[in-house]
């Protein structure tokens, strides 16, 4: 009955779009694209569908604003599909929590409750052809630390920071990625 609030963070945290840039040129400029329903594992209980799809729409974002991409369309030439993974691991005083029973907060001092950990989320980006031919893949992994000394039974706040850091990092590297290889996405010529 302890009602441990920061062990039910969202894990599906999107990250704030990057500022307006000039998108880099790309093999993906003259071709129709769409972007796969998102796969996420590693929901925590506070996640909901719209966390997920807000998770989405951020990729997409920063796609279009690090990409110049051609339009978006359902019959696609190109077709990105990303799949998301988020993990935490925290740790807690077992001491400091018997001691400071959330319920008598102030009796004994409960606003110095430790907690402290590491989010990993790890992304990979497949690019299909309009036949579903794969025609690349590419990975990225995050991990970022976090940790709580005041209030930690009720603040979730610098674990969800953890989480977008991680996430805008995996989005960069996959869009980073995506751009140094995007010649062999070429589909050959006879």
């Amino acid at each position: 009955v302890f009602g441990l609030c920061s062990a039910c963070t969202h894990h599906a945290v999107p990250p704030p779009v990057p500022g307006p840039s000039i998108p880099m040129q790309s093999n993906f400029a003259d071709k129709t694209w769409k972007l796969a329903p998102l796969k996420f594992s590693g929901k925590s209980r506070k996640d909901s569908p719209r966390h997920i799809i807000a998770l989405e729409k951020s990729f997409k974002d920063y796609l279009k604003a690090k990409i110049a991409l051609g339009r978006e369309s359902t019959k696609p030439e190109i077709t990105l599909e990303l799949e998301l993974k988020a993990e935490r691991a925290h740790y807690r005083t077992i001491i400091m929590d018997m001691i400071n029973i959330p319920f008598i907060p102030f009796v004994v001092g409960g606003f110095f409750n430790p907690e402290w950990g590491q989010v990993k989320v790890g992304g990979q980006l497949k690019i299909y052809d309009e036949d579903r031919n794969l025609l690349g893949r590419h990975i990225a992994q995050a991990d970022e630390d976090f940790s709580i000394f005041i209030y930690s039974w009720y603040r979730s706040g610098p674990i969800e920071d953890a989480f977008e850091a991680s996430y805008a990092r995996v989005f960069d590297q996959l869009i980073r990625d995506l751009m140094l290889k995007n010649l062999g996405y070429d589909l050959p010529t006879s």
